[in-house]
């Protein structure tokens, strides 16, 4: 009962995009949707403790988790005029810990590719372990599916109003 998925989708262009997206991920933007959210004040470096709070039908709950992995690539400073743009990125994960209703984690990047598009992509890789969760699995891939579109279209239009 382990549940795989990635969602990327093309969110902008060039270096206003790329830094929009970059610091939306890093306030946490791309998680308040309403019936998701995370404090925007939760950092992203390894070992951060993460609490997301959702609404699943009538309750709110929260789960913890822990920023397992965090990475920025940026580009050097000086290059060549006729150097093609390195890519940049910046990518962290969240892994689940004690009392949560899952194991597994959830990463999280946004990437600016050298003809200058950016991207948003989330991969999740989960299972149930409480008792609730293993009973309403269908459920909980519903709403792991429906977080991945709603925060990329979510990120899309945030960074087209930043443009």
């Amino acid at each position: 009962m382990t549940f795989a998925f990635a969602e990327v989708g093309c969110v902008g262009q060039g270096e206003r995009a790329y830094k929009a997206a970059s610091a939306l991920l890093r306030r946490w933007g791309h998680f308040q949707l309403g019936w998701t959210g995370v404090d925007p004040s939760t950092g992203t470096s390894v070992g951060s403790p993460v609490v997301v709070t959702s609404l699943t039908l009538f309750l709110w709950h929260c789960n913890p988790l822990r920023i397992v992995y965090s990475a920025q690539r940026d580009p050097p400073r000086f290059r060549l005029p006729w150097q093609p743009r390195p890519p940049r990125s910046l990518r962290f994960a969240h892994g689940c810990v004690e009392g949560h209703m899952l194991a597994g984690e959830e990463g999280f990047g946004v990437e600016m590719q050298q003809d200058g598009s950016v991207w948003y992509d989330i991969t999740t890789f989960s299972k149930p372990v409480h008792p609730l969760a293993i009973a309403f699995f269908p459920l909980t891939r519903y709403f792991q599916t429906r977080f991945t579109s709603e925060s990329a279209r979510l990120v899309q239009t945030a960074v087209a109003a930043d443009a």
